[in-house]
């Protein structure tokens, strides 16, 4: 996918879950994050650091050793 178009839908994506955490607390689990594609790493990474503005807890586990998303171009 286009960067272009994905940036937009990680922060719309990102934005929908603030918007619904503000009506209910919610918790989001990412198991094997460092088996993320790029967009996907993106949105967890735009949840997490807009959960100070929201009730919302995001939880990741990583396989130890293993690369994570944003070094995979190392």
């Amino acid at each position: 996918m286009d960067p272009e178009r994905w940036v937009a839908s990680t922060r719309a994506l990102a934005a929908s879950f603030v918007e619904i955490a503000k009506k209910r607390s919610m918790v989001v689990g990412v198991d094997d994050f460092d088996a993320c594609d790029g967009p996907s790493a993106a949105v967890v990474a735009a949840m997490a650091d807009a959960a100070s503005d929201a009730p919302l807890l995001v939880v990741a586990t990583v396989t130890p050793d293993r690369r994570m998303p944003s070094q995979a171009c190392d």
